[in-house]
């Protein structure tokens, strides 16, 4: 769009807004924290899985077969780990 930078930083603030994003790394860190060790968490999220429940925070509401944007990231992650 070649926008500015600080209209560009002003969007990507404003896209986090909301329950829907922002909102659900928030609850996803709250179900974290209601955990008291590993296997709560385990057993919980395996029974949440077999009940088809979401688990905010986890997934996208778009991309059921993964999001197309994890390929690059994957890659730079990789490419950061070697460097």
């Amino acid at each position: 769009t070649r926008a500015d930078f600080f209209s560009s930083i002003c969007s990507a603030v404003s896209t986090l807004r909301g329950p829907l994003h922002g909102g659900a790394l928030q609850e996803s860190i709250a179900l974290i924290r209601s955990f008291s060790d590993p296997n709560q968490a385990n057993e919980y999220i395996r029974e949440a899985l077999k009940r088809r429940e979401v688990i905010s925070g986890f997934g996208h509401r778009v991309y059921r077969c993964g999001d197309p944007r994890s390929i690059m990231i994957k890659a730079w992650v990789s490419e950061l780990a070697e460097g």
